[in-house]
């Protein structure tokens, strides 16, 4: 019996020093330089790092933004200058200014360019949609550049039909 008249102050002496060390690891943790200080520190950090994250990623998205809606124009400007070559060729054949063959020569040649353009608008078009490719951009703009030349190539030869 008396051994459970000591049980009971035990337990509570017990209970008030796990209450009190809970206590004391809790004074500690809101002291200055514990551990809430330390967390919110580091939180802080957290922050201003994933902010310059998120700008960084914003002017990267506004610069790819830029870039394709260059590209678009380029392809707009090149799909009208084709709109005005096949007019040119059309009114060259019914004039008579060109041979029937050479006006279907001619006629492949803006086929072939005006494919090229669709693949590279269908591209461009997905290129809104996808992860940012370095590689791929580049290969876009080396076909563009390509295309654009033989354009210009197309020029000259209905240039110079015509001018006859």
């Amino acid at each position: 019996m008396s051994c459970i008249r000591w049980l009971g102050p035990c337990v509570l002496t017990g209970v008030l020093a796990s209450g009190c060390g809970t206590y004391m690891e809790a004074k500690s943790n809101i002291a200055p330089g514990g551990q809430l200080n330390r967390d919110i520190v580091s939180a802080r950090t957290d922050l201003a790092v994933a902010k310059r994250q998120q700008a960084d990623l914003r002017d990267a998205k506004l610069q790819r933004d830029r870039e394709i809606e260059r590209t678009e124009k380029r392809i707009h400007a090149v799909q009208t200058e084709l709109a005005r070559y096949d007019a040119d060729l059309s009114s060259a054949l019914q004039t008579q200014r060109l041979t029937r063959a050479r006006h279907d020569d001619l006629k492949r040649q803006l086929s072939s360019i005006r494919a090229e353009v669709a693949a590279l608008e269908l591209q461009n078009g997905s290129d809104r949609m996808q992860a940012p490719d370095p590689k791929a951009q580049a290969e876009k703009e080396t076909r563009l550049v390509a295309l654009e030349q033989r354009r210009r190539d197309l020029e000259a030869s209905i240039t110079a039909l015509l001018k006859r």
